[in-house]
C-alpha cells in the first residue's frame, strides 16, 4: 500500500483534489480524513461513542467504524493496509509521510523531507505527470501479510492454487533469558532484494508452486512487530509447508541482513533473523 498525505491551508482546495486523485489512480484507494474532534455529544452515536470502544455504523451503502485508539491515524491506516492499493491522508501536517502540499507556505508549518509543492486550487490536467511520478517514487510503501495475500490472489495463475499460507516472524521477548527491548534490521539493499527475488524464483520453480512472495522489514522493530512474510500460493499443502520451511531457511542463509538485539543490559549486531 502507498500511503502519501495531501496538505493545504483553508480553502486551498485538498478535498476536491483529493478526489480526483482518487478518481484517477489504477486501484483501490482509502482516504484517511485528518479530523482534530469527532463531535456527537449529546446524540445517540455521541452515546454509543462514549460507552463503547468500538463502534460500526450502517449508512446506505457504506460502514464507519469509530474506536478509542492511542494512535488513531496509525490505527487507521492499519484497517486499509491489505484492503486497498493507496492510502491518502487529507491533512496531518504533523505526519512525517511524503506530501503534496498545495501551497507554499503550508510546507514552514510540516513535518517530513518530500514535498511535491503545487499551487492553491491547481489545475489537475496540467500537474497530472508531476503527481503521478511523486506517488509512485516517492509514496512511503508499507506491507503486511494481509496485503501479500490479496495481491496473490490477483496472480493470473491462481486457479491452480489450492492453497494460500505463510510464515510471519515477530520480534521476539527475550533471548538466552535475557529481554529484549526492540530489534534494528539493516539490509544491504540492492543486494538483499536480489537475493530475496532469486529464493521466490527458485521457490516457483519447484512442483507444485504457483507463487511465492518474501518481504523483510527494516529498521527499528518493537517486541511482537513483524519483522518477515514468506508467502506460498501451492496445489496442495504439502508443497506449500515444504516451500514456507525451505524460503525462510534460505532467507536467513542467504539474504545479506543484520539484526542489532538491543537488550535491558546492552546490545549487538548479529547475521541472524
Amino acid at each position: 500500500m502507498k500511503i502519501f498525505s495531501v496538505v493545504g491551508y483553508s480553502n486551498s482546495g485538498k478535498t476536491t483534489f483529493v478526489k480526483k486523485i482518487s478518481d484517477f489512480l489504477d486501484g483501490r484507494v482509502g482516504v484517511v480524513k485528518n479530523l482534530h474532534r469527532f463531535e456527537k455529544k449529546g446524540k445517540n452515536t455521541g452515546k454509543l461513542i462514549e460507552s463503547a470502544d468500538r463502534v460500526v455504523a450502517a449508512a446506505e451503502e457504506r460502514t464507519y467504524n469509530i474506536k478509542t485508539s492511542k494512535n488513531p491515524l496509525e490505527d487507521s491506516l492499519n484497517e486499509l493496509l491489505g484492503e486497498v492499493d493507496y492510502a491518502i491522508l487529507e491533512g496531518g501536517k504533523d505526519s512525517d509521510f511524503p506530501k503534496i502540499a498545495l501551497g507554499e507556505e503550508v510546507v514552514g508549518d510540516c513535518n517530513g523531507e518530500r514535498f511535491l509543492v503545487l499551487e492553491e486550487k491547481p489545475d489537475f490536467e496540467e500537474e497530472k505527470g508531476a503527481i503521478v511520478n511523486f506517488i509512485k517514487n516517492e509514496s512511503l510503501e508499507r506491507v503486511n501479510y494481509r496485503e501479500i495475500v490479496r495481491k496473490m490472489k490477483k496472480g493470473p495463475k491462481l486457479d491452480k492454487a489450492g492453497a494460500i499460507g505463510g510464515f510471519t516472524g515477530i520480534v521476539r521477548g527475550f533471548r538466552d533469558g535475557e529481554k529484549v527491548k526492540k530489534l534494528v534490521f539493516e539490509k544491504f539493499e540492492e543486494k538483499s532484494e536480489l537475493e530475496i527475488e532469486k529464493i521466490e524464483e527458485e521457490l516457483r520453480s519447484k512442483e507444485g508452486i504457483i507463487d511465492v512472495k518474501i518481504y523483510h522489514r527494516e529498521g527499528e522493530l518493537d517486541v511482537g512487530e513483524d519483522i518477515v512474510y514468506v508467502v506460498v500460493a501451492a496445489e496442495h499443502r504439502e508443497e506449500l509447508f515444504e516451500a514456507v520451511e525451505k524460503g525462510i531457511n534460505l532467507v536467513k542463509e542467504r539474504a545479506p541482513i543484520w539484526k542489532k538485539e538491543i537488550l535491558v543490559d546492552g546490545e549487538s549486531w548479529v547475521h541472524d533473523l
